[in-house]
């Protein structure tokens, strides 16, 4: 009797440890613009003790790669294993309704009525946990202006933290972006960003926390340590504010959180002065101290796994977001596509291992499912596949090839070559073709063409150190070249046609999103000289109140100027004079604005759409869709600037008007002389 119970109790036991083997916990940590000189198992001249311990114990795959080059895409394809270009958040078709070519960047969402990786996890038994940055969800809730209609609560840039009722605002905030993040298959979300720490809107809290982000972590670790877990961990290093001066990590309050001031403080690390100290002693000067400081985060979600005896059955990955900023980051070049990835699985992982073949963020959320026992839901879209087998030893490549996309980019990826290809949509390419002038950053001149993202601050810094960035046809031989600075597009014909079968490929993967030779755009437009007369003119609306508009007939060059409204941007307000071209009767059309150069300010094009998710803004009437913008300089002369609307409604639901022009600067006194309108058949 004795023996058979003893045998019934060393087969339960067994059968436990069965069932935990079968369900390993996983910790997926992410950083923020990270590059190889901050860690030094990689060559950083930077103290990182844990990090390399990961390194030495785990594995790293030296071919990692990110799909899409900037924060949104990247976590979204980390987190659900497809590309960003497939995403159907709200906010992303707002801007790319279906038919029309996708611009990827930092416009993808979680969607909650897809499947993600938490969401797999969490139906199979796991329990799911978020701590620190998103950037997935509600792009919209970012601005300050829409936090009313968000449910969020407003308070100045220079609000202090540690006024009571300031600080009531910024946690009642807090706790609504956690729970948002719930609803993407998290049980648990705190210490949650909603985006970079200068979207928090004021001052006291642009300023790095890793105390805060590891203290949420180790909560949600300590609350699950009975269950089978996924936790998702986002540090805010090494993007900006920058983290080599010290105010914004290491000598700011660490009381100053996401959450608002935390009088109690944290005391899950070393102190931020004994990080310096410790820096300082190997001869690092203040400004490297920040990746110690990251690395002790990261040591104490390993301490803490020893604490609970987890360690042994725990897998930990490790990887930034994208590459590096000013060098790759926005781009589809390796210094922005290729990261540091390490992954530890304590006596079943092999230690100090490497794998050499291509592998992506988009292979991330299968690989985890497959090493947990997860089998994906029959209408989980993935595109990656899993690396599980490269983990413990084998060589063998998972993929011949990689597709990237990256704002007007498309890539091609091989072990030997880099083809990349810059088409625009008609309606750019139209406006390149007529010698419009795109915007620049910081009131620099305009460029010829567009930047492949919208962000021109990006941009800007990207084509400065990429020379061959607006080069439409690029092809590079990453072994003999593999910081990808001669372009040999042209030379080697039977490569080229090779990769650009592939992307095209690739790209009949993406129906109904059209770029260029690959995927033929059905719209056309005519050439500028067979425009002929306009078919209609913007009959200006002067603004007299929020809920008044007052018209004004404008005639040729008698340039009408905006009203000047103290500390707000200007708005001239436009309705259109022909009928034939209202109420989405004639939807295809191209409006001229003939105004006067000078102010030195960014002009928003905004008008009256069909789309019914056209209008990201709740704080603006009726359905006016962003259709994007230009730079007004100081040049002193008239100037003219086209624009292709394809969703024309012009029905008036704005302060009566179909068209609207926005200048950034409340002082800018913009002078336009007249709006005209051609129908496109």
């Amino acid at each position: 009797m004795i023996k058979k119970l003893l045998l019934t109790l060393s087969c339960g036991l067994l059968a436990q440890r069965g069932l935990t083997e079968e369900k390993p916990n996983v910790v997926f940590i992410i950083t923020d613009d990270q590059s190889w000189d901050t860690i030094q198992c990689m060559g950083g001249k930077v103290l990182t003790p844990r990090l390399d311990r990961m390194r030495s114990e785990g594995i790293y795959l030296s071919d990692f790669n990110v799909t899409s080059t900037v924060c949104s895409p990247s976590r979204y394809s980390f987190l659900t294993g497809r590309y960003a270009g497939r995403c159907e958040g709200d906010y992303f078709t707002r801007l790319h309704p279906a038919g029309s070519q996708t611009r990827v960047e930092n416009n993808c969402e979680l969607e909650e009525d897809r499947w993600n990786l938490a969401k797999a996890m969490q139906a199979n038994g796991y329990r799911t946990g978020f701590a620190g940055k998103s950037h997935m969800i509600h792009h919209d809730w970012l601005p300050r202006r829409n936090w009313k209609a968000a449910g969020l609560e407003s308070y100045p840039q220079n609000a202090d933290p540690r006024d009571p009722e300031v600080n009531a605002k910024m946690q009642r905030n807090h706790r609504k972006w956690c729970e948002a993040m719930k609803q993407h298959g998290f049980d648990f979300a705190d210490g949650v960003y909603g985006a970079n720490l200068m979207e928090l809107w004021c001052d006291a809290l642009n300023v790095h926390n890793i105390d805060w982000t590891i203290s949420k972590a180790l909560t949600f670790m300590e609350q699950s340590r009975d269950d089978p877990f996924f936790l998702y961990v986002g540090l805010t290093l090494n993007h900006g504010p920058d983290p080599g001066k010290i105010r914004y990590t290491l000598a700011a309050d660490p009381r100053m959180t996401g959450e608002g001031f935390v009088a109690e403080g944290f005391d899950v690390l070393p102190s931020h002065q004994d990080v310096l100290d410790r820096n300082a002693a190997v001869g690092f000067t203040d400004q490297k101290a920040h990746s110690l400081w990251l690395d002790d985060g990261i040591g104490a979600i390993f301490d803490k796994l020893e604490e609970l005896d987890l360690n042994e059955n725990t897998i930990v990955f490790f990887v930034p977001d994208h590459g590096l900023y000013r060098h790759g980051k926005s781009t589809l070049h390796d210094n922005g596509m290729r990261i540091p990835m390490l992954v530890w699985w304590k006596n079943r992982i092999p230690a100090n291992a490497t794998y050499d073949e291509i592998v992506a963020n988009i292979d991330v959320a299968p690989t985890i499912m497959d090493l947990c026992g997860v089998t994906p839901p029959a209408d989980y879209e993935l595109d990656g596949k899993s690396f599980k087998s490269a983990l413990f030893g084998s060589r063998e490549p998972i993929r011949e090839y990689l597709f990237s996309e990256l704002g007007y980019s498309r890539a091609i990826k091989t072990k030997n070559w880099k083809y990349i290809a810059i088409r625009y949509p008609a309606e750019v390419e139209w406006r390149i073709n007529s010698g419009q002038k795109f915007p620049n950053y910081g009131g620099r001149p305009p460029v010829d063409r567009p930047y492949l993202v919208r962000n021109t601050h990006l941009g800007y810094y990207a084509s400065k150190v990429n020379p061959h960035y607006f080069e439409v046809d690029q092809l590079y031989n990453l072994k003999a070249d593999p910081q990808e600075n001669e372009n040999l597009f042209g030379q080697y014909p039977e490569v080229e046609q090779t990769l650009k079968d592939q992307l095209t490929k690739k790209l009949e993967q993406f129906p109904g999103r059209p770029f260029g030779e690959f995927f033929k755009d059905p719209c056309s437009w005519p050439a500028m000289d067979e425009l002929g007369a306009p078919d209609g003119t913007g009959v200006i609306l002067k603004i007299v109140t929020d809920s008044q508009v007052e018209p004004v007939t404008v005639q040729g060059r008698d340039a009408w100027k905006a009203l000047n409204r103290p500390g707000q941007p200007e708005y001239l307000y436009y309705k259109i004079d022909n009928p034939l071209l209202k109420d989405g009767a004639q939807p295809k059309v191209i409006v001229r604005v003939v105004y006067l150069d000078r102010g030195n300010t960014r002009a928003l094009i905004e008008y009256d759409s069909s789309d019914p998710n056209g209008n990201p803004n709740p704080n603006l009437k009726g359905a006016f869709k962003p259709y994007g913008d230009f730079y007004v300089e100081d040049s002193n002369v008239w100037k003219t600037n086209f624009f292709l609307l394809t969703d024309a409604q012009f029905s008036g639901r704005c302060h009566g008007a179909d068209f609207r022009l926005d200048f950034s600067k409340s002082d800018a006194d913009p002078v336009v002389s007249d709006v005209s309108v051609f129908a496109v058949e």
